[in-house]
């Protein structure tokens, strides 16, 4: 069952938006989690605001920081002390808010030429590296296989084998039914292979034009409705019969959906939880 307490919102969505905005924004979709982001041109992940102005942003709307989106090239051996220099930072702003998470995205270079091996060797020597900060801190780390072809770790089997080599028992999967669909992965090798309690974090979007996977784009990537090429609502339903009971965030890169003002954003999202609500209940 599916009910509006585990829908998210993520900030991708209306980058136009300050902080208090998005949050009231959330709130009047009928949603009180978001994911924040360190990605947002001219923004910070805060705004700048002071910690103890955000945490009364959150108390006054009800709102729950789900995770700050994201580490990038947190495999890449060579910058492993930049990493985790920003790792710090990032554990530090997460604490001040009261948020539990971080993700950690792999390089997505096509000019990485490590072979599968090497670059399985160093994430794993990576997430031991990072292990003791998140441990220390009381956070959970958020691994999120990426599925283009410039990726250097498109798998969530992958992902999940190396959750379970790490000796440090704080990092999770994300769940993105937009990189499954263009990644390596099946249904059925999933079923095989993932653990699917391993999951932190589902990010959901939807694709309508038709281009090949290997054209796909994160802008294509739109709101969830019915006619999704992605087949998300399909990959949702199996998240659900294997267990899964977490959060589900909306994570729209379309510069359409970005453009969009705030009333077409709340019809919008409306939409999309509508949609998901009438597929799994």
């Amino acid at each position: 069952m599916i009910d509006s307490s585990r829908l998210a919102l993520n900030r991708i969505a209306c980058p136009w938006a300050d902080l208090e905005e998005f949050f009231r924004l959330t709130r009047s979709m009928g949603l009180k989690k978001v994911e924040l982001r360190n990605d947002l041109p001219g923004r910070g992940i805060t705004d700048g605001l002071a910690p103890e102005k955000v945490r009364d942003l959150m108390e006054s709307y009800g709102i729950r920081v789900l995770a700050i989106n994201a580490l990038p090239q947190f495999d890449l051996v060579e910058r492993l002390a930049d990493r985790e220099a920003e790792l710090r930072e990032l554990i530090g702003t997460a604490r001040s808010i009261g948020c539990p998470a971080i993700l950690m995205c792999p390089n997505n270079d096509p000019k990485d030429d490590r072979s599968e091996a090497v670059r399985h060797r160093e994430a794993l020597q990576a997430l031991n590296r990072y292990g003791p900060l998140f441990e220390e801190a009381g956070l959970l780390g958020y691994l999120e296989a990426l599925g283009f072809a410039s990726s250097s770790l498109r798998s969530l089997v992958t992902a999940g084998a190396l959750i379970e080599e790490c000796p440090y028992p704080v990092y999770r999967a994300v769940f993105d039914t937009f990189h499954h669909q263009l990644g390596p992965d099946t249904l059925e090798s999933l079923r095989a292979g993932y653990d699917f309690g391993k999951t932190g974090l589902v990010h959901v979007s939807g694709v309508y034009e038709d281009f090949p996977a290997e054209a796909l784009l994160d802008e294509h990537r739109g709101l969830l409705r019915d006619g999704d090429r992605l087949g998300s609502l399909e990959q949702l339903e199996l998240l659900e019969r294997s267990g899964y009971r977490g959060e589900i965030s909306f994570e729209p890169f379309s510069p359409a959906v970005q453009k969009l003002d705030a009333e077409a954003l709340v019809r919008a999202v409306g939409e999309s939880i509508a949609a998901v609500k009438r597929r799994l209940g």
